[in-house]
């Protein structure tokens, strides 16, 4: 709407918002008091003085013309709501940025006036835009902390981006100034006057800006829906001047009173979203707060997107509660399918109940679901089982058997196979025979119990062997009965057992009592007395030498008579001769 009131009723209604309680006192210290306790916004008015908007018309009136009074209307309208200033480019003329001709303050409209007074010269005053935004963005009162309220740029041209010569690589340079005056925290509102303007580079400048008409086309001419705003008459530039300003005059959720109505951050509320839906948000304290839009939500399996991601229960296999069959989907014989559920979280349970086909087994089943009961022809096997379906179990079968000691035969009972014959393998015992069946009888035996063996050295002379007998363990005995040599004697045996009888060898041996060394004789001949004499005769070549004893006493020889002496000596040389050769042929 555009209001018709007066300047002061048009301060005091703050862009004649309705609905909205107002001041209705209009002295000038209220006046004052107001506007010394709100946030105006700062305005730098741009205006192209180019040599076209003088020789421009529209309707057969100057385009400078038009712009000054619509202008002037919009700072009549607001010079007490806002900061309003003017830069105008070029100045002074041709190429020049353009410079600041009023600094932005309360009350203008006279001042800005008089600066629109004179007109730009009819030739050589070009359109350096980009110079001017360039320059904007060093005057004081657009720069960063220069004062609360914010900050605001409104471009009116009718032309290109052009300075003679032309140079079309610059053509869209001031959509660069634009985006760097955003950057410092100035918004610009650009507005192209007239069917001569560069539309693709004003609607890239307004992009930039962040102040493009929703729905715009970047792409279109100036008789399209341009993202600038495009005005082609007197009554359209007006509008759009107003309409930026009532924007700018409007009040911003920022915690101060923009508006200077005396009251901060009213009714202020705009549209949210989240990405389950749309809402509405009011600014409280300056700051926007209470969207009602729907909340996301943590996704749960419950067949809803809860988090508004397009995605409906994206981890979930099935909604809890469901219930579905599951495994075989046989129904034959003895097979049918399980069931599973879901649980709370969304995942199928194992798999209950399920019965799936089996190897036929002889029970009256159809266990391998092929529609036959016990539908078999397998051979028996030692397993438990009918296998051949004849309604006997294991029947008939052995099988060959062994042991360490031999072959044998197992039977099947009970599913396996028992009752190998096969000879045992026993301990060993010492009994002469391999009990165990490793190859060796009577292990650790040193003989069979109750075996006897002769022992002993010999059976010469008076020696004689005897006998050892194996007892229960398989040890032998001692020797028993067995005689063994002992030393020779002259008493007409084999005492030694060597084969030889009193045998001296000219040494002499002792005799039965071993007190006295005697000398046997070896012929007929009967051995003399020594002689008495203190040394003995030299010996006889017949008779042996009787050597003398420690004791030094004289042996004496035997005393029989020489006939039967020699037939007794015969007789036992005899003897002595059938003796060593019986010793000889055992040995």
């Amino acid at each position: 709407m555009r209001c018709s009131s007066p300047i002061l009723l048009a301060l005091l209604l703050a862009a004649c918002s309705p609905g909205q309680e107002r001041v209705t006192d209009n002295s000038e210290q209220d006046r004052a008091d107001l506007l010394n306790n709100c946030s105006p916004a700062r305005v730098m008015l741009i205006l192209d003085r180019s040599s076209s908007m003088q020789t421009g018309t529209i309707n057969g009136e100057t385009k400078w013309n038009i712009a000054t009074n619509a202008i002037d209307a919009v700072t009549a309208r607001f010079q007490d709501n806002l900061l309003m200033g003017l830069m105008a480019f070029p100045m002074p003329a041709q190429c020049a940025p353009g410079e600041t001709l009023v600094q932005p303050a309360f009350g203008n409209r006279a001042a800005i006036a008089s600066k629109l007074a004179d007109p730009p010269p009819n030739a050589g005053n070009w359109t350096p835009m980009a110079e001017t935004l360039a320059a904007a963005q060093q005057e004081p009162s657009m720069l960063p902390n220069s004062g609360p309220g914010a900050r605001y740029a409104v471009l009116v041209t009718d032309g290109w981006q052009w300075c003679s010569p032309y140079d079309a690589s610059t053509r869209f340079d001031a959509v660069d100034r634009v985006q760097e005056l955003r950057d410092q925290g100035v918004t610009t509102f650009v507005v192209g006057f007239g069917d001569s303007v560069d539309a693709k580079a004003l609607g890239l400048m307004a992009i930039a800006a962040g102040t493009e008409k929703a729905g715009c086309d970047p792409d279109a001419s100036a008789a399209g829906n341009t993202c600038y705003f495009q005005a082609d008459s007197p009554l359209e530039l007006q509008d759009a001047l107003e309409q930026i300003v009532v924007t700018i005059t409007g009040e911003s959720c920022d915690g101060l009173d923009n508006d200077c109505d005396g009251l901060i951050d009213e009714n202020l509320s705009r549209g949210c979203s989240s990405n389950c839906g749309a809402g509405t948000e009011t600014c409280v304290s300056g700051q926007w707060q209470g969207c009602d839009a729907p909340p996301e939500e943590l996704d749960i399996c419950d067949g809803l997107d809860n988090d508004c991601d397009g995605l409906t229960d994206p981890d979930c296999e099935c909604l809890p509660g469901m219930v579905q069959s599951c495994g075989s989907q046989l129904s034959l014989g003895s097979c049918h399918a399980g069931t599973q559920e879901c649980d709370p979280s969304g995942h199928w349970s194992p798999c209950f109940g399920e019965i799936g086909p089996i190897p036929e087994a002889c029970n009256q089943l159809d266990d391998d679901c092929n529609g036959t009961v016990d539908d078999v022809s397998d051979p028996e096997i030692c397993d438990g089982i009918d296998n051949d379906c004849d309604g006997q179990v294991d029947e008939n079968l052995v099988q060959a058997c062994s042991s360490a000691c031999g072959l044998g035969q197992e039977t099947c009972q009970d599913g396996s196979f028992q009752g190998c014959n096969a000879p045992p393998v026993l301990p060993d015992i010492c009994d002469g025979l391999d009990n165990d069946c490793d190859g060796i009888a009577d292990n650790d035996c040193d003989c069979v119990p109750g075996d006897t063996m002769v022992c002993g050295d010999s059976d010469e002379g008076e020696c004689s062997r005897g006998v050892q007998t194996c007892d229960d363990n398989g040890f032998w005995g001692s020797c028993e009965g067995d005689r063994g040599p002992s030393l020779e004697i002259c008493d007409g045996l084999d005492n030694d057992c060597d084969g030889a009888v009193d045998e001296s060898n000219g040494a002499g041996v002792p005799d039965e009592n071993d007190d006295v060394t005697i000398i046997c004789p070896t012929g007929d001949d009967q051995p003399e007395p020594p002689s008495q004499s203190d040394d003995p005769p030299p010996p006889s070549l017949d008779e042996p030498e009787v050597p003398a004893r420690d004791d030094s006493r004289v042996s004496q020889g035997c005393s029989v008579g020489s006939d039967a002496g020699s037939a007794s000596w015969l007789l036992l040389a005899l003897g002595a001769l059938l003796l060593r050769r019986r010793h000889e042929g055992q040995n």
